[in-house]
């Protein structure tokens, strides 16, 4: 599949003619201009642990593809940054800014109320860009506020990988009591145990890599069908702005009493990424961008099931729904001049090019092995063909509940989740998993000192 050029709109074009003449002579990013103040080069920065390995391998041969075209006639120079928020926001008032970033969409929150991030509603109405056009949680990731950051790329859901190689190890020895028919898209906390257990007795050193137990509890939440309540509204806030814990429930208490009885079935084991690839460990809850990883390794008969869900009747196999967009680092003060606008104009060109155009959608999930959060290229039969894992992912993302909303659920926009999740619910689920806290006791930690990081910065 070769790239499509996305006809350019009027109005984004009048907007760079007018401001290309005077900007050679500006600085940023060495201009990337030439000596007629056309833009040239622009700079894109990726980061995390994602955007390693395979991921990293593909995202750059795809960059290298689109410099190969230059389908708008500049240059896109990619660049990863081991911790992106922390990089592009020390270099705000720089030289060294980045045009875009492959945004991690769910610090959207955090970084548009501290204005590192620049809004471009403007250029959205000025091209008619149909926001609906999108799969909608992913849309919504990319907007606070009413402002819009940039557009999403993909659809990126957690689920859990099974090693099949070792469930029909099991199945053949236990022909009477075989386990392959309790992995289905239907399956439960129960069963996701019943295998795990299983599967600690055959050859496989771990069964389920359930040591980071504790960084799952939003995927857990989300499984027993009230995933929404998960942060609650501040009562009496009139910003918006403030949420609170809504962990001190019984739900909350199933899930811990859950994580540890995984714990103590001695099934898991605090694994490495590549674990599973390495067919170290049996089951693993991953995104689906590690199918990119496992496709390159010796594992070739494996399954992707969704998050299990809980045994109640409000339970669904629905967990965390994330992904990438294309977000603009907001430039302070002098660098926030004319060559900075015109790059960001061919940055916006990019986005367009990329995200709002089906044809080069499908070729991103031919290349990246991620779903497209474009509507028209994720229900598009090509999307999926040849591929099992990005079929099951899509029916998974695009279920939905009785009441219209997606059995997935992003995680909650609001201001210092990040903070929430690392400093607050790892730390204490951790405590109690290790069995220095009481169930009673991590439930008070996490109410208390979570909300404390949720408010933190936000006001009296």
């Amino acid at each position: 599949m070769k790239f499509k050029k996305l006809a350019c709109v009027a109005a984004s074009v009048l907007m760079v003619g007018a401001i290309a003449v005077p900007m050679a002579a500006c600085g940023g990013n060495g201009d990337g201009l030439d000596s007629d103040g056309n833009v040239k080069k622009i700079t894109m920065w990726c980061g995390g642990s994602e955007w390693t390995g395979q991921n990293y391998v593909n995202l750059d041969n795809f960059i290298k593809e689109y410099n190969k075209v230059k389908p708008d006639g500049f240059e896109v120079k990619l660049e990863h940054k081991p911790d992106l928020e922390t990089s592009f926001q020390s270099v705000l008032t720089s030289s060294k800014l980045p045009d875009m970033m492959i945004w991690d969409r769910f610090n959207t929150a955090t970084n548009g109320i501290k204005d590192y991030l620049y809004p471009v509603n403007d250029l959205v109405e000025a091209d008619n860009i149909d926001t609906t056009a999108f799969y909608a949680p992913a849309m919504e990731e990319m907007t606070y506020e009413n402002k819009i950051y940039g557009l999403p790329i993909d659809v990126d859901i957690w689920g859990t990988y099974v090693n099949m190689k070792y469930v029909k190890e099991y199945d053949d020895a236990h022909p009477g009591a075989t386990i392959s028919q309790l992995l289905t898209a239907n399956w439960t906390w129960d069963d996701l145990l019943t295998v795990a257990k299983a599967l600690k007795t055959t050859s496989v050193n771990t069964a389920y890599s359930g040591g980071d137990q504790y960084e799952h509890l939003f995927k857990y939440y989300v499984s027993t069908g009230h995933g929404e309540e998960y942060l609650v509204p501040v009562e009496g806030d009139t910003t918006g702005r403030k949420f609170q814990t809504n962990f001190d429930n019984q739900r909350t208490r199933d899930i811990l009493n859950f994580f540890k009885e995984v714990t103590n079935a001695g099934v898991s084991g605090k694994q490495e990424a590549d674990s599973f690839i390495g067919g170290v460990c049996a089951m693993m809850n991953k995104p689906l961008y590690h199918n990119n990883q496992i496709k390159t390794s010796k594992v070739t008969d494996y399954k992707f099931l969704p998050q299990p869900r809980q045994n109640s009747e409000d339970g669904v196999n629905g967990g965390m729904v994330g992904g990438y967009g294309i977000a603009y680092p907001s430039p302070k003060g002098k660098y926030h001049n004319k060559a900075w606008e015109a790059r960001h104009q061919a940055a916006w060109k990019f986005t367009k090019w990329l995200c709002y155009n089906k044809d080069n959608m499908l070729k991103w999930t031919k290349d990246i092995g991620s779903l497209p959060a474009l509507s028209e290229a994720l229900n598009a039969d090509e999307c999926v063909a040849g591929n099992q894992v990005l079929a099951d992912a899509r029916t998974y993302a695009t279920a939905k509940k009785t009441d219209g909303s997606f059995v997935y659920t992003i995680r909650p926009q609001v201001p210092n989740y990040l903070t929430l999740q690392t400093d607050v619910v790892n730390a204490y689920v951790r405590l109690f998993l290790e069995g220095n806290d009481s169930l009673e006791t991590c439930i008070s930690n996490l109410k208390t000192n979570g909300n404390t990081k949720l408010l933190f910065g936000l006001g009296s």
